[in-house]
């Protein structure tokens, strides 16, 4: 939009119409702007959901919104016709309320802000494309996020230590069909508030699973997925049909018993993209699972975008 190679997005979602008593919608929008060795990057991101439930013959509401704001400034340091690494630095600020008929949990709504740094690296590699992605976050005090003053022990952290690695690699196995996966870790030696664990369940990280899903302090996924590319049509763009099978694992903590476990879920999907819309639409269901979890025996996500 300003001639300067930069990029715009918008993008949304919503729950899927199988989801009985429960609802959700998200929206993600970003800028990245390039200068010379140096990107500066913005994304924002907010969520709301709702999620009926009965408790001793009585209809309860749980509600709740999340919203997200985060910068970064990458600056490239090693680039040639093989590879590229890049230094990355940033912060981010999350702020959630969350509500029982419409009365505020102040118990479970809070304000939390973090530092990070990282190491962004790519590389062509046997005839495909590698990424690794190692980084180290620290909650701060910073924009009024709230202090651990008079916190018991075992209770989650607003300074916490946090390390992540994640990593992928495409491999264009001809023209119109590819291979790719991803995996992503996180470990912190303390207990976290729900929104900086690791989720185990979603569109982004264990598809066929959405209202019911794992978080916790340590742990990862492995994402895999082969998309086919058969068509283009005029207008609307490029046909790509996917086949998706994700797991992942958390490592037990003592104070949350439901905490720990091994998920594995898959998806079949379709969608439809050309230089400005894209739209998918992808039907997963649940493999393996704890016993306590019982997710929905299907998850539909729906997501539109929009790039500039």
């Amino acid at each position: 939009m300003l001639g300067i190679a930069d990029q715009w997005f918008i993008s949304g979602g919503r729950s899927s119409i199988f989801s009985d008593g429960n609802n959700a919608e998200n929206l993600q929008t970003g800028v990245s702007l390039p200068y010379g060795y140096w990107t500066f990057t913005y994304d924002y991101s907010k969520s709301r959901y709702r999620n009926d439930f009965i408790n001793r013959d009585f209809l309860w509401h749980s509600t709740g919104d999340s919203q997200t704001h985060r910068l970064s400034l990458s600056r490239v340091v090693f680039r040639n016709g093989e590879m590229k690494t890049s230094l990355s630095a940033g912060m981010t600020r999350r702020s959630g309320h969350n509500y029982l008929n419409d009365v505020l949990l102040l118990s479970s709504s809070r304000k939390l802000s973090s530092a990070i740094i990282g190491i962004n690296h790519s590389q062509k590699l046997w005839g495909g494309l590698a990424t690794l992605n190692p980084a180290y976050s620290r909650g701060t005090r910073w924009f009024g996020a709230e202090s651990d003053a008079g916190k018991a022990d075992d209770a989650p952290r607003a300074a916490f230590n946090k390390l992540t690695l994640a990593a992928s690699y495409y491999y264009p196995i001809n023209e119109n069909l590819n291979y790719l996966t991803n995996l992503y870790a996180k470990y912190s030696p303390q207990t976290l508030y729900g929104s900086e664990q690791v989720k185990l369940g979603g569109e982004s990280s264990v598809r066929g699973f959405k209202e019911q899903y794992l978080s916790g302090n340590r742990g990862g996924y492995w994402r895999n997925e082969v998309n086919w590319r058969p068509l283009t049509f005029p207008i609307i763009g490029d046909l790509t049909l996917t086949a998706a099978l994700d797991g992942g694992h958390l490592a037990g903590q003592r104070q949350e018993s439901e905490s720990s476990g091994t998920v594995w879920g898959a998806a079949i999907g379709a969608g439809v993209a050309n230089s400005y819309l894209t739209q998918q639409i992808t039907v997963g269901w649940p493999l393996a699972y704890p016993d306590w979890l019982k997710p929905d025996a299907v998850a539909v996500y729906y997501r539109i975008g929009l790039a500039f």
